[in-house]
């Protein structure tokens, strides 16, 4: 079990029953993980490969905790997967962004760090 899937279901949770409840703000912090996922993960797909764990558990998360209708929650589980998996794509490209520039800027460090006689 991977931490990111469980730091999904915990943002999910939290924002669908605790903090910024009913408010787009809860997407700050899950955007934040995605990015991180991007930053810290060296390996470009392995770091795609959990962002897109944590949108989809983050996303689906959110729409099981706070689903409130008169409808089963089983009756909702198909809808809720697919938009989870446009969580899954937003966090991957959010984490794929990060991993560019974070990149980019290592490689200019490391440039810059070099001495030319």
């Amino acid at each position: 079990l991977d931490p990111l899937l469980l730091v999904g279901v915990a943002l999910g949770y939290l924002g669908a029953r605790v903090v910024f409840v009913n408010s787009g703000l809860s997407l700050i912090p899950w955007g934040l993980a995605a990015l991180a996922c991007g930053v810290a993960i060296r390996d470009r797909a392995r770091a795609l490969t959990l962002a897109a764990v944590f949108g989809f558990s983050v996303s689906l998360a959110f729409m099981l905790f706070g689903y409130a209708g008169t409808q089963s929650t089983a009756s909702r589980i198909v809808p809720f997967s697919l938009l989870g998996l446009l969580g899954a794509v937003c966090a991957v490209c959010l984490a794929l962004a990060a991993h560019i520039i974070a990149r980019l800027v290592a490689h200019r460090r490391s440039r810059r760090g070099r001495t030319t006689d």
